[in-house]
């Protein structure tokens, strides 16, 4: 079976942080399993502003890259781990929607076409499950087509600043019924 992750802490954040967070240790494990035969893991898309503004890492720091085109990275990170990155080229609107940003990103269509490229260099695009770590993911998956998705629902993410109101969580899970 292949994998796609879409972790809240991404794979950048854990080379940056160290693996210890809940989401490193669900990737480590996934990458282990014997029935898992690849698994691709979607860091968060990264605006200009953020790359400007707080300097972050656009891409991994460590891995062989296999594959580039417009602002798109996918690399290796292990025998069966691959990275997708994603550079989105928006200055003035991820700065103004704040914390917004992220379910608008994840519905955007670079995003869904970077996806679908590393989908299909990794001949993945016909066969796979996807898990996500945060409804604020869930704007993808309309548009692409997973066999069986799952979502990591251990935390009360209505307790969380980043989630502050219910409102937000039923507007984005309300995505998927239509």
């Amino acid at each position: 079976m292949n994998l796609v992750v879409i972790p809240f802490h991404d794979w950048k954040k854990c080379e940056r942080e160290g693996f210890r967070t809940r989401d490193a240790h669900l990737m480590q494990e996934f990458s282990k399993h014997p029935f898992v035969d690849n698994l691709l893991i979607i860091n968060r898309p990264i605006s200009l502003s953020e790359i400007i503004l707080f300097r972050r890492n656009w891409r991994i720091k460590k891995g062989k890259l296999l594959a580039k085109k417009n602002g798109i990275y996918l690399s290796q990170v292990a025998p069966k781990t691959f990275t997708l990155d994603i550079i989105i080229p928006e200055i003035i609107r991820p700065i103004m929607m704040r914390r917004n940003w992220v379910p608008y990103i994840f519905n955007h269509s670079k995003v869904v076409k970077a996806v679908s490229f590393a989908l299909d260099y990794l001949n993945m695009e016909h066969n796979y499950a996807l898990f996500m770590s945060a409804p604020l993911f869930v704007p993808l998956i309309k548009n692409i087509s997973p066999k069986v998705w799952g979502m990591d629902a251990q935390d009360n993410l209505l307790k969380h600043a980043i989630i502050s109101q219910c409102k937000k969580i039923t507007a984005l899970l309300s995505i998927l019924s239509r």
